[in-house]
Parts: C-alpha cells; sequence; structure tokens
C-alpha cells in the first residue's frame, strides 16, 4: 500500500482496507514472509470463507497469514503514529517490521485461546516501510479473519477520535440503561400497563449489546470474562430482540400486530437461545443468518403492514412509532449488512434505539396529557355527582336516623322482655340449694349462651325416690327457652301428678306428650323440635340407682375410676332413624362416695384452646377425673375456669349445663 504521495499526518486516520496477501493453513514468520509468493489476496476487512482456493471455499476454522507492506510519506518518518485493530476472529498476533508488537488470546492451535478485543499500538517509525504480518487463528466459529478496518493515523488525532468513540459508546449505554430502568419501575408501579416492562427490557437488551460489540467497553471493564460468555451475550441480544419488539408492539396495538406473530418470533428466539447451550459456539454461528431472516420477516410485517393499519385505524401515537420502527428497523439492516460484511459502517442500532426512546417519550407525553385532561373532565363530573349525591344522602340519612330510632325503641322493648324471661326462666328452677338438701353434695355449672337458655334440670322428691333429670332442647335463645317451659311443666305432671318414678317409661310418657303438644305433623310437614335427657331415680333404701337417657349418657366417678352408662340411641320428640322409639332403663347399685354427673353437649362442643377446635366429649370426661378430688363444690370451681381458659374470648357455642352428686 503506496501513501507516499498521502497526507497521512492531516487526516484523522486511514483505514488499511483493501487486498492483502494472505497464505492459508499455517504461520509464516516475518523473516520468512517476504519470499512466498503473492498470488493470493483478501480482502479486509472480511471473512477468509469467502476466499476460494483450488475452487473450493475456504471453511471458518483454521489459520492463516496477513501480510501487508506500507509506504510512508517522508513527513510521518519519526512522528508517532498510532496503528487500531478492531476484531479479529478468534485470535491473533500482529507483527510490524518483524517485531512482535500486539496479540490478542493465542493463536496456536497447540494452545488456542479465542479472544477479542480492540487493541492499539503507538510507535514511531524510523524507515519509510512498514511490514505488517498477522498469525490468525480460528476454532468454534463459523466466520474467521480480520472483520473490522485497521486504523492507521496521527497518534494524537486517532487517539482522540477512539476516545471520543469510547465515551460516545458509554453515553448510549448509560442513556439506554437509565431509561430501561425507569421503565421497569414504571411497570413496578402501573403493573397494567405491561408495555413498559418490555420497553424497559428492551432497553436493558440494546444496551448489553453496545457493551459487547463496538468498542467491546464490557471486556475493557472486564478483561477477564471469558470469551464463552461474552459470544453468547452478543448472539442472545440479536436473538432475543426480535420477540421484545413483538411483544412490546403487541401490546400498544393488540388489534394490528397479530399475537402468531408474538408467538412465532418467541418460538424462534427460544430456539436460537437453545443452540447456544451447546458448549462449541461454531453451530450457534452457524444460525446467525437464519435468525437475520426471521428479523427481516418480523420486521418488514411490522413496518410495512401492521403499523400502517395502526395509522389507518387512527389509534394513539401510531404514527410516532411508525416512524420509530422504520428507523429502528433501517440500522437493524445496517448492522446485518456490517457482520455480512456488505457494508463498513459500524454498529449502529443504539443510535436508532436512542430515536425510539425519544419516540417513547413522546408518546407517554402525549398519553399523560390525555389522562390528565381526563381526569379533569372526570373530576368536574365526580364532583357533580358528589354534590348530587351528597344531598340524597343527607334525605337518607334523616330516614335512617328515625328508622334507628324507631328500632332502637323496640330493642329497648326486646331487650327487657328478655330479660323479664329471663328472670322468669330463673325463678322456674329450683335453687342449687335445694339440689344440695337432696344429696350429700352437688353443684349445678349453668351457662347459658343467651339470656335464656334451650338447656334445663329438673329435681325433687317422688315418694321415696330422689329424681334428678337433665335436658338439652332444640336450639337456644327463645326458641329453646319455649321448649324449656313446655318439658319442665310436662315432667311436673309425669313426676309430682302422676307419680312416676321408672325412668324408662317417663321417658315414654315424655316422649307421647312432646309429640302431642308440638303436634308432630302438620299439613304434611314433620316438626323435628325435641331433646335430649337424662333422668336418675335413686332409690336409697335399696341402694339402687335407676338411669334411662334420650342421646345423653350419665357418668359415674367410684373411687376415682370413671364409668359410662350409655343412655338409647332415641331423643324425644322429631322423627326418628331407628324405627320406633325404645327407652331402656338401667339398674346399677352404688356406695356411698359414688358421684354422678348428667350434662348437655355445650361444654364438650366449645371451641376454643390453641388451635380454636372443640373441646370433645373424651376430654372432658377426663376433665371430670381430674377435677374429682375434693369437694363437689371445689370441682364445679374448676370446671368453670377450665371451660373459660379454653374458650380464651372466643363466643360461646351453646347452652352448658352440667350437674353433679354426690351419694
Amino acid at each position: 500500500m503506496d501513501l507516499r504521495e498521502y497526507d497521512l499526518l492531516a487526516q484523522d486516520y486511514l483505514r488499511l482496507d483493501g487486498d492483502w496477501s494472505f497464505i492459508w493453513g499455517g504461520f509464516i514468520t516475518p523473516k520468512d514472509i517476504n519470499q512466498q509468493p503473492r498470488d493470493t489476496v483478501l480482502m479486509v476487512p472480511g471473512a477468509w470463507n469467502n476466499l476460494k482456493i483450488g475452487g473450493e471455499p475456504l471453511p471458518g476454522e483454521g489459520t492463516g497469514t496477513y501480510h501487508l507492506k506500507i509506504l510512508l510519506p517522508n513527513e510521518a518518518i519519526g512522528k508517532p503514529l498510532l496503528l487500531s485493530i478492531g476484531a479479529v476472529r478468534m485470535a491473533y498476533t500482529m507483527f510490524l517490521n518483524q517485531d512482535t508488537i500486539l496479540s490478542c488470546g493465542s493463536a496456536d492451535l497447540a494452545d488456542f485461546r479465542p479472544y477479542i478485543l480492540p487493541k492499539d499500538y503507538i510507535f514511531t517509525p524510523t524507515t519509510p516501510e512498514l511490514d505488517l504480518v498477522l498469525h490468525v487463528a480460528n476454532q468454534g466459529y463459523s466466520h474467521g479473519g480480520i472483520v473490522n478496518s485497521i486504523r492507521l493515523g496521527d497518534h494524537s488525532k486517532l487517539e482522540r477520535i477512539l476516545r471520543h468513540s469510547l465515551t460516545t459508546d458509554i453515553f448510549l449505554v448509560g442513556c439506554l440503561f437509565m431509561v430501561g430502568i425507569y421503565h421497569l419501575i414504571l411497570y413496578g408501579v402501573f403493573r397494567r400497563n405491561k408495555s413498559t416492562l418490555f420497553f424497559g427490557l428492551l432497553c436493558m437488551l440494546f444496551a448489553l449489546r453496545a457493551l459487547v460489540t463496538g468498542e467491546y467497553y464490557l471486556i475493557q471493564l472486564f478483561p477477564n470474562l471469558p470469551n464463552w460468555l461474552t459470544m453468547r451475550l452478543e448472539f442472545g441480544t440479536v436473538y432475543v430482540g426480535p420477540w421484545l419488539v413483538a411483544i412490546f408492539l403487541w401490546q400498544l396495538f393488540p388489534r394490528e400486530v397479530p399475537r402468531w406473530l408474538v408467538k412465532a418470533t418467541g418460538y424462534s428466539s427460544a430456539f436460537f437461545c437453545l443452540s447456544m447451550v451447546i458448549p462449541d459456539g461454531y453451530w450457534y454461528s452457524v444460525l446467525l443468518p437464519y435468525s437475520y431472516l426471521s428479523i427481516l420477516i418480523a420486521g418488514v410485517y411490522i413496518v410495512f403492514y401492521a403499523l400502517p393499519l395502526s395509522i389507518y385505524r387512527k389509534r394513539n401515537s401510531a404514527i410516532l412509532f411508525f416512524s420509530a420502527m422504520l428507523v429502528l428497523f433501517g440500522v437493524t439492516i445496517n448492522d446485518i449488512l456490517y457482520v455480512r460484511y456488505v457494508v463498513d459502517t459500524g454498529f449502529v442500532t443504539p443510535y436508532g434505539m436512542i430515536y425510539f426512546i425519544f419516540i417513547q417519550a413522546m408518546a407517554l407525553a402525549v398519553r399523560f396529557g390525555r389522562t390528565f385532561h381526563a381526569l379533569h373532565t372526570l373530576k368536574d363530573e365526580l364532583k357533580e355527582k358528589v354534590e348530587i349525591r351528597a344531598h340524597e344522602l343527607h334525605q337518607k340519612n334523616r330516614d335512617l336516623e328515625t328508622q334507628k330510632q324507631s328500632l332502637f325503641t323496640k330493642t329497648e322493648h326486646l331487650t327487657a322482655s328478655m330479660e323479664y324471661a329471663q328472670s322468669l326462666q330463673l325463678a322456674a328452677q329450683a335453687p342449687v340449694e335445694d339440689l344440695q338438701a337432696l344429696f350429700s353434695e352437688a353443684f349445678i355449672l349453668f351457662k347459658p349462651r343467651d339470656l335464656v337458655s334451650g338447656d334445663f334440670y329438673w329435681f325433687g322428691q317422688v315418694g321415696t325416690f330422689k329424681v334428678v333429670a337433665v335436658a338439652d332442647c332444640t336450639g337456644h335463645g327463645v326458641p329453646g327457652a319455649f321448649m324449656t317451659a313446655m318439658g319442665r311443666a310436662l315432667l311436673d305432671q309425669i313426676f309430682l301428678e302422676d307419680k312416676e318414678t321408672n325412668p324408662a317409661k317417663v321417658l315414654e310418657r315424655l316422649e307421647r306428650k312432646v309429640n302431642t303438644t308440638l303436634q308432630s305433623q302438620v299439613d304434611g310437614h314433620m316438626i323435628t323440635d325435641g331433646m335430649d335427657i337424662g333422668i336418675v331415680v335413686v332409690d336409697e333404701a335399696g341402694k339402687k340407682l335407676h338411669f334411662s337417657g334420650a342421646k345423653m349418657d350419665l357418668v359415674r366417678i367410684h373411687k376415682m375410676s370413671l364409668e359410662r352408662i350409655k343412655g338409647g340411641r332415641h331423643t324425644i320428640g322429631g322423627e326418628t332413624l331407628y324405627g320406633d322409639k325404645v327407652y331402656t332403663e338401667v339398674t346399677l347399685p352404688w356406695v356411698a362416695g359414688d358421684r354422678f354427673y348428667l350434662f348437655s353437649d355445650g361444654f364438650q362442643d366449645q371451641f376454643g384452646g390453641p388451635k380454636h377446635k372443640k373441646y370433645f366429649s373424651a376430654r372432658f370426661r377426663t376433665l371430670l377425673v381430674q377435677t374429682a378430688p375434693g369437694s363437689l363444690n371445689h370441682q364445679h370451681h374448676r370446671l368453670e375456669r377450665s371451660f373459660q381458659k379454653w374458650k380464651e374470648g372466643l363466643p360461646q357455642t351453646d347452652d352448658v349445663l352440667v350437674v353433679g352428686f354426690q351419694l
């Protein structure tokens, strides 16, 4: 290359582009290079795959020696010059006038190490002739050779240009990263607008691509990054880009950008990305042209059909995004041609992305402006509606206040009636002192859930027998109270008037009277109200105890040992699933000191404890044994404390009634 008539120092730099001597299949030392024939030349920049030897194109993998002799102008001799070399696939050693000046990776196939990084060399020529020799090796990539221009120029001028280029790349990367992070934060705040998410990811993707192409700033920051990682980052940005662009535009124009295009670009991106899992980088570099084809197809469809259709349909910001995609598609085509060695313009996609960001900012401004205008209009409309609604609410509040006073008055009357009913119910029940007069010791634990209860007890002296009954009526509150009044009246009639003392026959009579009183079938509808009841008749003379239960058991504690005497499975009143109702009597002897207990299911059905579960009957029977030592009065207090502790502030589930007595 004869530069003797070229004013090298007056220009910024000179690209050493053109035909270089090329020797395939090995390395020729700089000392022997001039003795080699120069009949084979190769265009630089470009891959040696484009060269045919013996009618066959060269493979991508292999070794080669490049040689170029440069004749300098006299004014350049003795002046500091700078030699800048870009990307070489995939390793090289550079010689100047037989001296080794630069190396990148290891070109020795026995110890091959790929590495791509632009490098510079400052020198002061002492002779008018420069002899450049490059030993280039490629393994694991589909194209080999010098793929970027080598630049030669005045040291200060070329260094300033390189520094400016690096600064520009850093500025572009910073802009892309900041805008990307901004949109990701925007999506984090307003998750309904997913277009901001994909635009943020798109900005981050292009920023990453700018770091691993051009001046390879990422490798300059982290020189020890492995080549396999940087290559996959460079290729991955190409593979993922089409899908991100397609899904971003689909979020903006879902009726014009079809879903199938998003899926197609997504599947192709996934396929190409999967190829990078293969350790050998040769295969994913071979697939690169096919990814370019998918970019071209998707780009043509979006730019020349989908976006013009959105303009025709007058979608928001459609013209702005059409211009942005037109520019982005154009710079993408340029980058594809650049990596295919058709043009030598360098990577310009980040510049197109900056324009895209500007358009996105304008579109956001337009959308926010329209949103604020709509909010202002809605605010005025809402204010008017609020005033109308406030007037309506004021009128309704007056009506509600009147209704409230009426309900308050009715509630007071109802509460007074309930309290009176409670006093009547308590008055109808004999006091515990009367029970304690019948037996040596006795207690009654009675805790209604509401003001009035659905549980009741009955005891008394019938002839020479002592009788105790405990009943749990259907329901609680007012309905249960009505049943207790009826049940107590019927027991008065059976025991005091009829003088019946056989507990089984008492239950049979009670069953007939309850059904008669309730008229268990009215117009074909069965009334299922009734009660569970247990009756104990004590024969002190014969030392016998007679028991019969309707779905209620009797518990005896004899010398700290618990015995459960089961009642029948039929209840009083309502229907039965077990045929005719039959009540049986159980007779058992007793000795002084035996304790007996009748109880409703309110205690064992209470929810509470650390897991808010039922108390259950087995735990209750265990509690009776644990609290048995001492007097029955003491046991009564311990049972009440245990119930309150178990309930722990939870609402009471049912009425609670436990009657205990000692013979």
